[in-house]
């Protein structure tokens, strides 16, 4: 009987270790807000090399791209976590937080919980790739405005036989989707319309990188091949729409180690290269002779709001990312409103939090968040800024929100840490007390003490009801 009591205390603690380290950071439930602006772009093509490098990236010959960075655009590094897989870092990109430690009990094969994203909040969106990436974006409620077309995973050869071909077959399938724009009425007028996002997802590189290994002729004729592509659907777009009103995204999901793996937190691995361009975006006034010059580095989650910013759409709901407003184009008031807006997302994230965390404590107990235990001045202080024409100012403390917000949900997030670990730790040493005295009880053939035994066992109810209450 003891060893069965054993085996049930030891799956219980297993499982609070797992419900405390293990819970999702995607905040449930949270208001979306529309923000007081148009975009300045009505649309996005959103470009994602698998597996593309900063470094290779920096040092290889893509002249169309480098010549971006200096010229009309932004670039820079955009810097990922752990662990840097494809799944993890498309979500970082769109949905604008990274990896879900709950994802744990999906065997970190897909988020465990829906999630919003820049393709939610988007009018429509059209994307082209690996079945595997584009199935995270197409599930769940409110997607019948996302269309994907992808090749056969049978076709995805990780020998790396021609794997620029996974590439070319995207860029194919878009310009053919162009071409059936034009003689589509019902779809020329559905791409003419704004908030539409195009996102295409080259596998290529990553394929490449794993068989022949990021230094390889082929991983880098591979990029060369992007980098020239990339050209021709510039063009293309440009042709088709003949506005100025698209805004180009290129970027990477992670990066590569030498011995082409990743997963793990190397800077190989978790450094990517991000070029932004066209309407929307910041553009040199002076054209610069050197990229380094003009690098304008961010984490790979502040991706996220940039879009939606330069789209004029709703910042996903569950976003963590911050919003680089010198990366968007050079007008303060814009600037302003944009910043404000990705700021009141994340202090809506942070009362949704506080509220459900109210919600499962004793008043008398609960402690809220300092900084922003008197919040409800925050938003407005920030908008009445904007009105006075203060844009610098406004920027700044909408800023300062967002990172005390950011820091808030942390805060909740660990808000019950400390006492779980301290009631897991007395329960494992309660049940070691009680172990010994069971055993010595054994030896010496003492008639146990039923009183005791009912102290025990009714401390390890209450302490398991304690605990998944929390």
């Amino acid at each position: 009987m003891l060893i069965l009591i054993s085996l049930i205390i030891h799956i219980l603690f297993l499982a609070v270790s797992f419900d405390i380290h293990f819970t999702s950071p995607v905040v449930q439930n949270v208001s979306s807000h529309s923000w007081k602006k148009t975009g300045e772009a009505k649309r996005l093509v959103l470009i994602i090399a698998d597996g593309l490098r900063f470094d290779t990236f920096w040092k290889a010959n893509t002249l169309h791209l480098h010549n971006i960075g200096t010229t009309r655009g932004v670039w820079g590094r955009s810097r990922t976590q752990l662990p840097t897989e494809s799944r993890t870092g498309h979500v970082a990109v769109i949905g604008g937080f990274y990896e879900d430690p709950s994802a744990i009990f999906k065997g970190w094969k897909e988020n465990p919980v829906d999630f919003d994203s820049v393709f939610n909040r988007s009018r429509y969106t059209w994307s082209w790739g690996s079945p595997d990436i584009l199935r995270i974006f197409s599930k769940g409620h409110n997607v019948d405005h996302i269309f994907t077309d992808s090749y056969s995973p049978e076709d995805e050869d990780f020998t790396g036989t021609n794997a620029y071909k996974l590439d070319e077959w995207v860029f194919i399938k878009f310009k053919d989707f162009l071409s059936s724009a034009q003689k589509n009425a019902t779809l020329q007028q559905m791409v003419r319309r704004d908030k539409v996002v195009f996102f295409l997802h080259l596998l290529g590189l990553d394929t490449n990188g794993h068989s022949k290994k990021p230094h390889s002729r082929e991983y880098l004729e591979n990029l060369r091949f992007v980098d020239d592509h990339v050209k021709e659907l510039e063009d293309q777009v440009n042709n088709f729409y003949g506005d100025n009103a698209t805004a180009f995204l290129f970027t990477s999901d992670h990066g590569m180690t030498d011995w082409g793996s990743h997963g793990a937190g190397d800077p190989s691995e978790t450094d990517t290269p991000f070029v932004a361009w066209g309407a929307g975006f910041y553009k040199p006034k002076i054209p610069s002779l050197s990229l380094h010059s003009v690098r304008r580095d961010c984490n790979q989650v502040d991706l996220t709001p940039l879009m939606s910013a330069v789209l004029g759409i709703n910042f996903p709901v569950n976003s963590k990312g911050f919003l680089r407003a010198e990366h968007l184009v050079d007008d303060m008031k814009y600037r302003a409103i944009a910043m404000l807006g990705n700021a009141e997302q994340m202090y809506e994230q942070f009362k949704s939090l506080e509220e459900k965390k109210k919600a499962t404590t004793y008043s008398f107990t609960f402690s809220a968040y300092p900084p922003l235990a008197d919040s409800h001045y925050a938003v407005t202080d920030v908008q009445n800024l904007i009105d006075r024409g203060f844009y610098k100012q406004a920027i700044e403390a909408g800023e300062e929100l967002h990172l005390i917000s950011s820091s808030g949900i942390d805060y909740y997030h660990r808000y019950d840490s400390l006492w779980l670990y301290s009631v897991a730790t007395l329960g494992f040493i309660g049940w070691i007390a009680y172990t010994l005295h069971c055993i010595i009880l054994g030896n010496v053939k003492m008639t146990p003490n039923r009183n005791i035994q009912l102290i025990f066992v009714a401390l390890g109810v209450f302490q398991a009801l304690y605990l998944f209450c929390k």
